[in-house]
């Protein structure tokens, strides 16, 4: 539709009766995104509107179908129900005036409604410069529809209902990976919940150092339960004379219970890799696990049974509160994932878990004693002596469960039912867990000396290749000496195997700490970019090199730069007796002889031979790696050479006749590889066109032959 239709259909309608066609078109052009001529486009828009329940947008057409403004849509809260039946179709609609406004700010993207323009004005051919609002649309009628006092409405309640973004932080994450993404939307999403979005970015997360030690502080909580319930409840002597520490003990640990539970509300989780903080989904991920049951059981207050058995001083009614172990694996499973000793470790958990294996066995003993009468018999605890101490009780009766879980001594006979019944149930435990516990202590005694093993296994391959092949004795001695160094300084021969594992971005990060610092110091590399540095870190190359091997010699070719990781290198004369430098950790050498710079008047040859003194690590970057990146780095290469050059300078060592001929055939090279690349481009064009007229021209031959074929069949069907 072009300007002067829409100016016909908008003064026909009566709708701006004064309002000049320069007007009218100057507020058409507020719907600039909309192509006129793509109902493609204007049915994206309509649905890219209509989608969203919260917005709320006016759409005044000018179609003749449409053009009485008070049967204009007027959209609110998703109530289209007195739209133009004839205008609910997009493809039927040319927008003259898109004006959107919404209650929340995702609209004020599309439209602000404040905006100062040229606003209509009362007479024909002149303009005012006022603040254009909504009720600057509205048809200027004496006697208001009722569709214009709900838009008065909105206008008012829209007024009076600012939203604010001011102070609100964008997430890196969404700003970086989020599609369409606009921090007004994000601060809107947290002025509507207000406090709820407080508490969700309050979120406890799992993996933190926090939440790591909360546990830790659980596990003492547990562990304190675990040992002293049943041992103050077998052992009177040891309860009754620490009753109120014992109190203030016990009900520290109650609070330490329920804090942990509410702490577990707001502990977040990963879904497909994302931390969930919505407060619901939290709630109900831990209330439908089995630990919230088991967290619940072990928080009862059992205490109340005090008040049936009329003995304060027994503390077995708070037995329920070691239901609370599977807290300890946690705590344990962390601690795994953490410490750089995990084989260690885990062996310290086992002996652990024997330890309260008996501890709990011992107790059990001597209660069953004393429920069958302290001296009775051989089997029970001889209590002839009553002046017996609370020691001498509880550790004969740790000895004796030490002696019947592991079945390595013996024991007097079970002479009643109940102790021979007893008596099987520890055999059958002792033969159940203790061989678990053993075969546990087994494979990870195993585990310990694997890398060991391994070590070893690659040794004598290599002496027995060499026994085979009859290699000289001090060839052989170095090489057994290289490997006894890379085992007593904990070398991981196998790195790239390990980080193999690893994902590339893992990777490149790893190698990035690990080398980052040192390649900055490299003189020619300092006041480059990141990202060039970035990518050369990843391609530094460990080496080894044993006593007195040579890193380079003079007169060779240079291809690699090296940078000393540790150990020390000298640079000696030809026969290797002097000495005339030291090299130490942080130095670099080789780094000219891989530029190729123009007019250098030792080539790309070594100028010196050096040595490693002892054993040494040093990282490479090989010229053709160097090279590689710098084609994508036009700017990092042109200064690169001209500090290659700066050096060279300052040692007499550069020809510049030799430099202006290289730079001027560098500059034939470049322009023209620039119009080799200009006709590839051309190329590529006039082929692309030939495909296009090739279909087409298919499509057009297989149209006629349809037809003809149509034809055909009509005609011999008559």
């Amino acid at each position: 539709m072009s300007d002067k239709a829409m100016w016909n259909s908008a003064s026909d309608t009566g709708w701006c009766p004064d309002k000049s066609e320069d007007e009218i078109i100057q507020l058409s052009s507020i719907s600039g995104e909309l192509d006129e001529k793509s109902n493609f486009h204007k049915e994206n828009l309509f649905d890219k509107f209509c989608r969203s329940q919260r917005l709320k947008w006016i759409l005044l057409c000018s179609e003749q179908k449409c053009t009485n403004v008070s049967g204009s849509m007027l959209c609110v809260d998703g109530d289209c129900s007195n739209w133009n039946s004839d205008c609910s179709d997009p493809s039927k609609l040319d927008f003259s005036i898109l004006f959107s406004f919404s209650f929340l700010h995702q609209a004020d993207r599309f439209v602000n409604a404040e905006t100062p323009m040229q606003a209509p004005c009362q007479g024909r051919g002149q303009r005012a410069s006022l603040p254009l609002t909504l009720s600057t649309f509205v048809p200027n009628t004496t006697k208001q529809t009722p569709k214009s006092q709900s838009l008065d409405r909105l206008i008012n309640w829209r007024t009076k209902k600012p939203f604010s973004t001011e102070n609100v932080q964008d997430d890196d994450f969404i700003r970086k990976f989020a599609v369409g993404y606009t921090a007004t939307a994000y601060a809107d999403d947290i002025h509507r919940k207000g406090f709820l979005g407080w508490l969700e970015s309050k979120v406890v997360l799992p993996y933190g150092n926090a939440y790591y030690y909360w546990t830790a502080v659980v596990t003492v909580a547990v562990a304190y339960n675990v040992i002293t319930i049943l041992l103050r409840a077998v052992f009177d002597e040891y309860q009754h004379p620490y009753y109120i520490m014992w109190l203030v003990l016990d009900y520290c640990c109650d609070l330490i219970y329920i804090c942990d539970m509410l702490v577990k509300f707001r502990t977040g989780y990963l879904e497909h890799g994302l931390m969930v903080r919505d407060l619901r989904k939290l709630a109900l991920n831990y209330v439908k696990r089995l630990r919230f049951v088991l967290d619940v059981v072990s928080i009862l207050p059992t205490d109340i049974f005090y008040i049936y058995l009329q003995n304060i001083n027994n503390p077995i009614v708070r037995l329920n509160r070691v239901f609370k172990l599977p807290s300890v694996f946690d705590f344990a499973e962390k601690t795994e994932s953490r410490t750089s000793w995990p084989n260690a470790f885990r062996l310290f958990c086992l002996i652990a878990c024997i330890l309260t294996i008996i501890h709990i066995n011992g107790c059990l003993y001597f209660a069953v004693s004393e429920a069958m009468g302290l001296g009775s018999d051989q089997w029970v605890y001889n209590d002839n002596n009553l002046t017996d101490s609370f020691s001498r009780r509880y550790f004969y009766s740790f000895y004796w469960s030490t002696l019947t879980l592991t079945t390595i001594g013996e024991t007097p006979y079970p002479e009643k039912d109940e102790e021979i019944l007893f008596n099987t149930v520890d055999y059958l435990i002792g033969v159940l867990i203790f061989a678990t516990l053993v075969g546990n202590i087994g494979s990870m005694i195993a585990n310990m000396n694997a890398a060991r093993t391994e070590f070893q296994a690659r040794m004598d391959a290599i002496k027995q290749f060499m026994e085979s092949h009859r290699v000289e004795r001090e060839l052989q001695r170095r090489v057994i000496a290289w490997y006894d160094y890379q085992w007593t300084n904990k070398t991981n021969l196998n790195s790239d195997a390990a980080l193999a594992t690893l994902p590339p971005k893992l990777r490149a990060e790893i190698a990035i700490h690990v080398h980052f610092k040192t390649l900055r110091k490299v003189t020619i590399f300092q006041d480059c970019e990141a990202g060039l540095l970035v990518e050369l870190v990843l391609r530094l190359r460990r080496q080894v090199f044993s006593p007195s091997d040579y890193i380079c010699r003079k007169g060779d070719v240079g291809k690699e730069m090296y940078i000393v990781k540790e150990g020390k290198l000298s640079v000696v004369s030809d026969d290797a007796l002097t000495v005339y430098a030291t090299l130490a950790e942080g130095a670099v050498f080789g780094e000219l002889s891989i530029l190729n710079i123009a007019g250098n008047k030792n080539g790309n040859r070594r100028t010196a031979n050096i040595r490693s003194v002892g054993y040494s690590d040093l990282f490479t970057l090989s010229k053709d790696d160097l090279w590689n990146v710098l084609k994508y780095y036009p700017e990092a290469k042109k200064l690169l050479i001209n500090k290659g050059k700066e050096i060279l300078r300052k040692d007499n060592l550069l020809d510049e006749t030799v430099e202006d001929e290289q730079e001027q055939a560098d500059r034939l090279a470049d322009s023209f590889q620039a119009r080799l690349q200009a006709l590839k481009d051309r190329y590529e064009t006039v082929i692309g066109r030939y495909e296009e007229m090739h279909r087409r021209m298919n499509r057009r031959i297989a149209f006629l032959e349809s037809k003809l074929d149509r034809r055909y069949c009509q005609d011999t069907t008559v």
